[in-house]
Order: C-alpha cells, then structure tokens, then sequence
C-alpha cells in the first residue's frame, strides 16, 4: 500500500510539473503549403495548417502520430517511423531515423528568438530554438513532416540550396499557377547561400501547457493513405484541374 501511494504521488508531481511548463508556438511559412503553426511541449507536438485545417499530433508515451481533419471526421494514424519524409509518399513504408550530421556555424537572434544554426551536409541550413527543450520525437516529426534533414532539434527556419530551374517552353508562369492554385504559394525569402526558404519562421510566442490541447481524436473514420487528409478534397481538384490544363 505504501508503494502505491508513492506511485501515484510521483504520477502526480509529474503530472504538474509538465502542466507548470509553458508550450512553445511557432508560426512558420512552407514553400508551397502555406501556414503552420507549431504547439510544442516537453512530451508533445501538434501542427496545424492554417490554410487547410489538418492538425498533426504526437505524443508520449506510446508517440503515435495522428494526421486528422476536423471538419470531415477522418483521422490517418501510425508510427513516427511510417509518418515519410514530406508527408506525401506512401504511407507504411519504414525510413531510417538517425540523426542527420550536421555543424554548428552559429547563433542568431531571430524575431527575438535565440537560435543555434546548423548546416546539413547537404548544404542545408537551419535554425533551431537554444532554449526550447523538448523529446527528441517532437524534432522528428517536423523533419519528417517537412521532408527536412533529420535533426534531434526542433527546425523553426530552414533553407535549401539548389540550382536553378531551366525555363522551358512547357514552363508556367507563376501568376498563372497563384490564379490557378489560390492556396500554393511561391514568395520567398534569400538567404546569403541564394538558397529558397523551406520553412520560414513568421512569429512565435508562448502559453500555458493545457493537456485538452493535445488530445488524440476519438469516432475518426480512418484512412490509410495520409495523402488523402494532408491533402483536402478542393485542394485535390484545383491540382487535377491544373494537370488537366498541361495536358491538353
């Protein structure tokens, strides 16, 4: 008897401590998708699109990701390690989870937020919050999500090199597709490596941790191809009807 009261006790402490910690938002632009907003905790991550609705959570223990769309009911749900890279290939398939080398090339502050930047061997550079601490699952699900360099870091800012694209006959032009795809957006940011910006911190602030705020959903109906809630009905539509346009 004693031993459980000590159990429950520590469940409780913990409990409150986690509650007593403050949840960091970060409200970032992504090439081609819009708005997220990100709800970071110690223990859990919930991004939201605020172009589309779609909210993505995770949390301990277990860590399963929940991918779901309120206004339609339907949830797709599995592991961080079946959660690919950019959100958008088939779900299921396992894709290593090592961290991605990388080297500190220095400290920024960025909209008043303190933030260590990394490269990526791939030439990629990001900007990570010095004094957000969190689990390391948190930092995987933004990488995998944005199809970003593995990091066990949460990513707020990053910005890929690349060359750039030929212009071809069959190439359209970027007023063309904003009137086509309302939603798809195309305005980026330079940095001094003439790279395009990924992910691009717009503001951030912080709120008391509320545990309703990352409740899993509960009567989904569940899909099994993540495609089918990442991307929305209309949004679908305007992309075939774009396709269709190529074509002809």
């Amino acid at each position: 008897m004693p031993f459980l009261l000590a159990v429950f006790v520590l469940a409780g402490v913990c409990t409150a401590w986690a509650e007593a910690e403050p949840v960091w938002i970060f409200e970032c632009e992504h090439f081609g998708s819009g708005l997220y907003r990100f709800y970071v905790a110690r223990e859990a991550i919930k991004v939201e699109s605020l172009s589309s609705g779609v909210i993505t959570l995770a949390k301990a223990p277990q860590w399963r990701v929940s991918c779901f769309n309120r206004s339609l009911k339907e949830e797709w749900t599995g592991s961080l390690p079946t959660l690919n890279p950019g959100s958008l290939a088939i779900a299921g398939k396992n894709i290593p989870l090592s961290v991605s080398d990388y080297t500190v090339v220095g400290e920024e502050n960025l909209k008043g937020l303190r933030c260590k930047i990394c490269r990526f061997a791939d030439n990629t550079k990001v900007w990570t919050p010095v004094e957000l601490k969190t689990s390391p699952q948190c930092a995987m699900l933004v990488s995998r999500f944005f199809n970003l360099p593995r990091s066990q870091f949460v990513l707020v800012r990053s910005f890929r090199t690349y060359a750039p694209a030929k212009v071809t006959e069959q190439s359209i032009s970027k007023a063309q597709l904003r009137k086509s795809i309302p939603w798809l957006k195309f305005d980026l940011p330079r940095d001094n490596l003439a790279g395009h910006a990924a992910l691009d911190l717009k503001r951030w602030w912080r709120a008391p941790y509320k545990a309703g705020d990352f409740e899993y959903p509960t009567g989904y109906k569940r899909v099994s191809d993540i495609k089918e809630i990442l991307i929305t009905r209309e949004q679908r539509k305007d992309i075939e009807g774009l396709m269709d346009a190529l074509s002809r």
